[in-house]
């Protein structure tokens, strides 16, 4: 099966008025997740490495549009203190995939990105996060950006 690249399903930026190494510790403490980002219940660590560490697994609990939850499990897959964040998540068909990317403006303010991309291989289920969920997903995130801005402001 060829490779396809991640859909973007959302791609925001925002300046928190906050050190960047203060705003990475928040994010990459992705427990932290449920607090900002709409849809996320609860997110639990599933294992003892430390927070923003390579391999690091959790449990999600998401709302669904639906009104349903569904649990799935997310590991973190790349960090580089104190720029970079990755999860990538086993949530089918869309496959989460998570780029948390932080640029120190100012000694106390840091530019966050957030780009949240799916990983399905599918051509069914690309057409319908392209046409569906890209919406969606684009909507929470500016809600969640909000957010994650007025808990470290």
């Amino acid at each position: 099966m060829s490779q396809r690249a991640p859909i973007p399903l959302a791609d925001q930026v925002i300046d928190i008025a906050r050190p960047a190494d203060e705003v990475f510790a928040f994010v990459v403490n992705h427990e932290n997740y449920a607090r900002w980002y709409p849809g996320a219940v609860k997110v639990i660590a599933l294992d003892d490495l430390v927070q923003g560490a390579p391999g690091k697994a959790y449990e999600e609990t998401l709302a669904l549009p639906s009104g349903r939850t569904t649990v799935f499990t997310i590991r973190t897959t790349e960090v580089q203190a104190p720029d970079l964040f990755v999860t990538e998540g086993e949530l089918s068909p869309v496959f989460p995939r998570m780029e948390i990317r932080l640029t120190a403006k100012s000694p106390q303010v840091t530019e966050l990105r957030l780009k949240l991309l799916s990983r399905s291989r599918s051509p069914l289920v690309r057409l319908l996060i392209a046409l569906l969920v890209r919406r969606i997903v684009s909507r929470q995130t500016k809600v969640g950006l909000s957010r994650l801005r007025s808990i470290l402001a």
